[in-house]
């Protein structure tokens, strides 16, 4: 087996290797929507015992981290290139609107929330939503306000955050079924608000709803539900269901292309690692998930790196261990076991 750019000891290695190797075509999923455009707009966002599981629940995760970043698609890398070169796809920018100053607007309010500037960004969008309003841009509106609750949600505003979500759902809904994708969205932000006020129960029955709504209109977004239901589940230490959960999320993002909810996966993997005891795991998803941000974000996404890197150092402090390199490094690129 060789290790792409990743560190891990030998023994931890063994350990989640008891069970055998999860390979990305191992999971229960209908492939024939593969690489197909996400049906709705990028996330962008994230985080953070009663059951102690063995360390054998992360066995299939080695296969997982020694994947290469590249996502491994059936389609042409000409496609794949020619996708991720539609900035204004990436950024979740409005490209129906004509006005170049709303678009500056929601741009400059983009740029803001990936870089954590979020007093900033909720100045952006309020000014972009404003405008979209005045100009009677209905769909404009509804993305300045989705965003709006995200960052007021970052900021735990979660009263504001909540008006904003409803508001743009109330929008989508009004332009008709082909935002319905939209309007899922909105409801699993405003299932976050709730999980991040502490309103546990509350956010899983919304997610397990979701998730059934979901897979049941056949939405791409069936794989987010999956990955907050992941993420509620380590914040409930019911790690077993949260690192399931979080190993779909990651297969099903390499399949349909998606840097951004493959980082995210692949982190929270991590945090599920470093709950159970296993910081070198940990370790390696947090350097993996980093790469992941880096390479998909090119430069953008600065808050998910920040946040990466910090639990990066969290970790070191926690395992003074982990700074001793012949203890910890000795199986980098190229390393065979």
């Amino acid at each position: 087996m060789v290790l792409d750019g990743l560190f891990c000891n030998l023994s931890d290695l063994r350990v989640w290797s008891k069970l055998g190797v999860w390979m990305n075509s191992s999971f229960g999923y209908d492939t024939s929507s593969a690489c197909t455009t996400p049906d709705s707009l990028p996330e962008y966002g994230l985080i953070y015992g009663l059951h102690d599981p063995p360390a054998s629940l992360f066995a299939e995760s080695v296969q997982m981290l020694t994947a290469q970043l590249t996502p491994q698609c059936p389609f042409e890398l000409f496609e794949l290139e020619q996708q991720r070169s539609l900035h204004a796809e990436q950024l979740a920018l409005p490209p129906y609107s004509n006005q170049v100053t709303v678009l500056t607007a929601f741009e400059k309010g983009l740029a803001a929330f990936l870089a954590g500037r979020h007093t900033e960004a909720q100045s952006r969008f309020q000014l972009a939503a404003s405008e979209f309003h005045n100009q009677g841009d209905v769909r404009g509106e509804a993305d300045s306000l989705l965003h709006l609750g995200m960052s007021f949600r970052y900021s735990r505003d979660f009263v504001t955050a909540r008006s904003s979500l409803l508001a743009a759902q109330s929008m989508y809904t009004s332009l008709g079924s082909d935002h319905r994708a939209e309007q899922l969205q909105c409801a699993r932000h405003l299932a976050r608000a709730e999980e991040d006020r502490g309103n546990r129960h509350q956010a899983l029955v919304a997610y397990q709803e979701l998730l059934s709504t979901t897979e049941r209109e056949g939405f791409i977004t069936q794989h987010w539900c999956l990955y907050y239901l992941g993420h509620l589940y380590n914040r409930m230490k019911i790690y077993e269901e949260a690192a399931a959960a979080l190993k779909d999320v990651v297969n099903k993002s390499r399949e349909i292309c998606d840097g951004e909810m493959e980082g995210f996966a692949t982190e929270e993997l991590g945090y599920t690692a470093e709950s159970q005891k296993h910081p070198r795991l940990a370790m390696s998803c947090y350097e993996k998930a980093l790469q992941i941000f880096k390479m998909n974000g090119e430069g953008r996404w600065l808050e998910s790196e920040g946040r990466v890197k910090k639990r990066m150092n969290q970790l070191r402090h926690g395992y003074p261990e982990l700074l001793r390199v012949e203890d910890t490094w000795g199986w980098s690129i190229g390393a065979k076991i």
